[in-house]
């Protein structure tokens, strides 16, 4: 991206030097409330050169907008519908994660058919996140990249360093791939032909937290695991991998599942 083009709620159009249609990278910033309106997200969305990062902090509409209908209203133009309103349905430990999601299918909605999640909790335990959209699988794996470095274990998580109970941030963690072993062994097993390792890449890529980078240590991991096979075995651009012929007694380990 060649230049940076920050929002906040109320300054919402195009800016002075009109720069729509140029590589744009977008903050919106909306921290506090639901303010930046859906119809900013369309607009944004119909340059396929524009990419957005959304600060969205949940606590608001779960708190407030149940029995306030000027905050109902301030979530249906956020979102684009009032579908985001079942949340106040869901149980109190689901409601952020459903507002979560609701938001990236309405960056999808918007134009962005690629997305990602970044969750950062404060000293004070609030939590907020940073919602990325992009229509380009380069940008989704550059960003990916960036927030593998922020937070070497999961990938998607980042705790404010004031929080006086990290005691380690200089440690190099090693990355918790346990859930992405069980999605590619589910994925290699929808096929009787198994899939190629590009193959692979992308689905991590496109459907998963993980980056590419990540795929072939998992591979390897399954393979030790007995769970797939390899052709040739030397695992590169050029290897198949098929899921063993004996499976193994237990699945891959999945303690992380939940993450994407």
């Amino acid at each position: 991206m060649t230049s940076v083009h920050p929002l906040r709620g109320g300054t919402h159009g195009r800016s002075q030097h009109n720069p729509l249609g140029k590589p744009l990278f977008v903050l919106l910033d909306s921290f506090g409330g639901p303010d930046i309106p859906f119809s900013l997200l369309q607009e944004l969305g119909r340059h396929p050169s524009t990419e957005v990062m959304v600060t969205f902090e949940p606590s608001f509409l779960t708190r407030f907008a149940e029995k306030h209908d000027g905050h109902r209203q301030l979530g249906d133009e956020a979102f684009g519908s009032q579908e985001w309103q079942s949340v106040f349905q869901q149980s109190p430990s689901g409601k952020f994660t459903f507002l979560r999601e609701q938001y990236r299918n309405t960056l999808r909605q918007a134009g962005f058919t690629h997305t990602l999640y970044f969750e950062m909790v404060d000293e004070g335990n609030r939590k907020l996140y940073l919602l990325f959209g992009t229509q380009h699988e380069l940008g989704l794996e550059k960003m990916k990249d960036a927030m593998w470095k922020v937070d070497p274990s999961y990938g998607v998580r980042y705790r404010d360093p004031r929080d006086t109970q990290q005691q380690m941030l200089d440690l190099v963690f090693e990355p918790d791939t346990a859930p992405l072993r069980r999605i590619l062994h589910d994925f290699i097993s929808e096929t009787p032909d198994g899939r190629t390792i590009p193959e692979l890449k992308r689905y991590a890529l496109l459907e998963t937290v993980y980056r590419p980078a990540q795929v072939i240590e998992a591979v390897r991991q399954l393979r030790e695991a007995g769970a797939v096979t390899t052709e040739p075995r030397a695992i590169n651009a050029k290897t198949r991998v098929n899921l063993a012929a004996t499976p193994p007694t237990t699945r891959p380990s999945a303690e992380q599942g939940a993450l994407w």
